[in-house]
């Protein structure tokens, strides 16, 4: 017959359909997943930016502030400073907080996702493929 398990022609077709709206299915999937770690990834490094960037600002307010003559003024650009740079390293945590959380979303998305087997979801995660699919081995 020259089809796999003895199956009629209609039934091989069939099955090689689905075989091929599946794989669809698993690239699309991967590419919107593998779009999201993206977005997620880049709210982490845009975090880790605003913390340098708020930390540096406050500093040179700081030591601005340390320059000046007169002792109110360096006591108030001192202060004003330190303001400046905690409220900057909190704006970078929360931003960074909202990405590692869209990354907690996105792996139980994958991990949940009935589109993608085992080879897929290691892929999107970035680790590799399991060697077996047998529990403790």
């Amino acid at each position: 017959m020259g089809y796999e398990g003895g199956m009629s022609p209609a039934v091989y077709a069939s099955h090689v359909q689905e075989s091929a709206s599946v794989n669809a299915t698993s690239r699309a999937m991967r590419g919107r997943y593998t779009d999201a770690y993206s977005v997620a990834n880049g709210l982490v490094s845009s975090g880790t930016a605003i913390q340098v960037i708020g930390a540096g600002i406050g500093g040179l307010v700081f030591l601005f502030g340390l320059t000046q003559g007169g002792i109110l003024g360096g006591i108030g650009g001192v202060m004003f400073g330190a303001v400046v740079a905690i409220i900057g390293y909190m704006m970078g945590v929360m931003v960074k907080a909202q990405g590692q959380i869209l990354l907690a979303a996105l792996d139980t998305a994958v991990n949940s996702c009935r589109f993608l087997d085992d080879e897929d979801r290691a892929s999107i995660f970035g680790v590799p493929a399991p060697a077996c699919n047998v529990v403790g081995a």
